[in-house]
């Protein structure tokens, strides 16, 4: 059976840009069978070096340095949205610590590795406007800032006056609005943000 070294297998992935994997990437990557690569990140885990999100997945234990496609993997399905999205876009300024994402699931916080994932619940016909940027899943622009006024109007989240709606499609953000099918949401967006 064909062994794994552990430089070896450091090296690639960071080379790959792969900072969560798992066993099928070993496989596929190196060409070792499923249970070594399995032998390999039971004895790393052990040791350390390799640490679990969740069955199946692991990183370096050095810590999570790709906290937004960790945050789709440890409740999925999900996507990025709200201040996490609306940042990432730079619509909003400010830094956001907490990592917020949407779910068809019930609503969830986890504490992992230093981060806080916040996870949100919507209808599953809502579940929709996001895209893959790099590795993760997160909402557009329109599709994020909608899901924050759908919050706002559920007493969930507090409107932010610093918005900057000059980056936003109106018409898509609209249609977006329009799956909550929600007058509440739709007079939060009209007061809020003029729309």
């Amino acid at each position: 059976m064909q062994k794994l070294k552990w430089y070896q297998v450091q090296t690639k992935l960071q080379d790959l840009e792969r900072s969560v994997f798992t066993v099928e990437d070993l496989t596929a990557i190196f060409g070792v069978k499923r249970r070594s690569a399995q032998a390999f990140l039971s004895y790393n885990q052990r040791a350390g070096k390799i640490k679990r999100i969740k069955r199946g997945y692991y990183f370096f234990g050095h810590g999570l340095t790709d906290p937004f496609y960790a945050a789709n993997i440890l409740y999925a399905p999900s996507y990025l949205s709200m201040e996490t999205a609306l940042s990432f876009y730079s619509i909003i300024p400010e830094t956001v610590y907490a990592i917020t994402s949407i779910t068809t699931k019930p609503s969830r916080e986890i504490n992992f590795e230093n981060y806080n994932f916040v996870y949100q619940t919507i209808k599953r016909e809502t579940f929709t406007g996001y895209v893959l940027q790099k590795n993760f899943l997160i909402a557009t622009p329109e599709k994020a800032l909608a899901d924050y006024c759908y919050f706002v109007s559920l007493g969930k989240k507090s409107i932010n006056d610093r918005i900057d709606i000059s980056r936003i499609d109106k018409a898509l953000f609209l249609e977006y609005l329009k799956l909550f099918k929600s007058k509440k949401t739709r007079r939060v967006a009209k007061n809020w943000l003029k729309i």
